[in-house]
């Protein structure tokens, strides 16, 4: 038998096994090639399920979402009626605290012609609370936005959804108006009055000046005196047009509310913020209830 007929029967006795592994590489391809189309369905539904999970979580309802842009609003109109409230009380204080005080230099000059400076001596504590109020009372916007945006410990590890967040926002937020309007309503309504004060002396004061002004015995002392309370008007009409302001300003449901703050009066919103809170923690009490 020569070496052509013996490599013969040896390619022979293989052909099976070659064939044979030719197969499981065959069947090997195409476990692969199901394990893969197999796996993108389940990465494919496993996404989809997620993306839903997410978008439930995340995306807010439309009445939630409405609620957030509301509470959003008047947030920014508390800013702006905080910072507008503070700057008036300021500036309104050191400019009738300067325009007195000038007064009464000039009455030590010539007391006979200046004795009704004293008319208008309400100014002095006007003043100085309108400056207790800036700086002490009035609740700024920063310390707002913290107390707002306030999380315990534990609160910061849970992961809440939109809702959840909204509804713990505005209750912080109804906290903080409770907090802020029994803190400062007795001021306010003092500063209120004081302001209703020296605007009914003032007025009085000018009608004494007007009369007494061209008189052979007056000449220049009415002259500086209506020149001063012009001044210390200025900044009564200045703060009373501010509190009408909010009529034009602020939603409706929030008009009353706001303008009996300006003046000392936020018990019944307090009292009303009140119950609405206990109404709430209720609320959540029962669900937490029923759930477990």
């Amino acid at each position: 038998m020569d070496m052509d007929q013996r490599e013969e029967i040896k390619l022979d006795d293989l052909r099976p096994d070659i064939e044979e592994s030719s197969a499981d590489a065959a069947g090997m391809e195409e476990d692969e090639n199901t394990y893969l189309k197999q796996k993108q369905m389940v990465d494919a539904f496993t996404k989809t399920i997620s993306s839903r999970t997410i978008a439930r979580t995340i995306i807010p309802k439309l009445s939630v979402l409405k609620k957030a842009l509301q509470m959003q609003n008047i947030l920014f109109l508390l800013e702006k009626i905080l910072d507008e409230l503070c700057n008036m009380c300021y500036y309104n204080s050191v400019v009738s605290l300067m325009a007195w005080i000038i007064g009464l230099l000039v009455f030590f000059a010539y007391p006979t012609g200046m004795g009704l400076i004293w008319l208008h001596v309400f100014h002095i504590p006007r003043g100085v609370f309108g400056l207790f109020l800036c700086f002490k009372k009035l609740p700024n916007v920063h310390s707002l936005i913290e107390e707002i945006g306030e999380f315990d410990e534990r609160e910061k590890e849970e992961q809440w959804k939109f809702e959840k967040i909204a509804n713990h926002l505005k209750d912080n937020f109804k906290n903080y108006v409770i907090k802020s309007a029994k803190s400062a309503q007795k001021f306010l309504f003092i500063y209120f009055m004081l302001s209703a004060i020296c605007a009914v002396f003032d007025t009085i004061g000018m009608f004494i000046q007007v009369i007494m002004f061209g008189t052979k015995d007056n000449v220049y002392e009415p002259i500086f005196m209506i020149a001063l309370i012009s001044v210390l008007m200025a900044t009564n009409l200045s703060y009373f047009l501010y509190i009408g302001s909010f009529v034009y300003r602020i939603p409706e449901k929030f008009r009353k509310e706001v303008l009996k703050i300006t003046m000392g009066q936020g018990n019944q919103l307090v009292e009303r913020v009140t119950n609405s809170l206990k109404k709430n923690k209720n609320n959540e009490e029962a669900k937490n209830g029923f759930r477990k």
